[in-house]
């Protein structure tokens, strides 16, 4: 399939007073303020394994059509997270705020019941609550239907300097660039082919 949807939202949304049940306590500072990027093709295999390798310091041939794509997220994150299919990958160059102090996470929810007590996103449940509390025309996402059709990417803005970047950044500062953007846009359609809604 092909994508054919592409979406972008502002979330000013603050979980941070939420932190009882993080994956790691350095998380809260990754539950403000985001953005959504959505669009209706999901991941395959090799998609996955590709974007992986990126973020673990493995050069792969190329990510997306250009070779850029993915790590550019990291002008606004330092912990970009996105859900396809069944799982949702987290991904922390600096091995900072996961586990272990690992590069990534994936967390599946194809056995997901909300019962389940067990379930990582019950078990850490003000991990999971931007995604949770998400919302959009376009797209909604539901643990319970067992498998997401689409990609989503959650790039929850850098509050504050950091190694892979000085750059701070806010829901005000990308709200200006998205109209920069917007004043152009029709230039943009040309590469824009298939989708029938932007």
């Amino acid at each position: 399939m092909q994508m054919t949807q592409f979406c972008v939202i502002l979330d000013s949304c603050d979980y941070r007073e939420s932190k009882k049940s993080l994956i790691k306590e350095e998380m809260n500072d990754w539950q403000g303020p985001s953005i959504w990027i959505f669009n209706n093709e999901t991941f395959s295999d090799d998609d996955f394994k590709a974007i992986c390798n990126v973020d673990c310091n493995k050069k792969p041939n190329k990510i997306g059509k250009n070779g850029l794509g993915f790590i550019s997220c990291y002008n606004l994150t330092d912990l970009p997270q996105l859900i396809s299919r069944d799982r949702i990958l987290f991904f922390d160059p600096q091995k900072k705020f996961l586990p272990d102090n690992k590069c990534g996470s994936v967390f599946y929810f194809d056995e997901y019941r909300k019962e389940d007590k067990n379930h990582i996103i019950n078990m850490f449940k003000d991990q999971s609550e931007p995604y949770l509390k998400l919302n959009a025309n376009m797209f909604k996402l539901d643990f319970n239907d067992k498998e997401y059709g689409g990609t989503l990417f959650r790039l929850p803005l850098r509050i504050a300097k950091s190694e892979i970047s000085n750059k701070k950044c806010s829901i005000d500062s990308i709200k200006g660039s998205l109209n920069a953007i917007k004043d152009d846009i029709a230039s943009y359609l040309i590469f824009l082919r298939n989708k029938k809604n932007v």
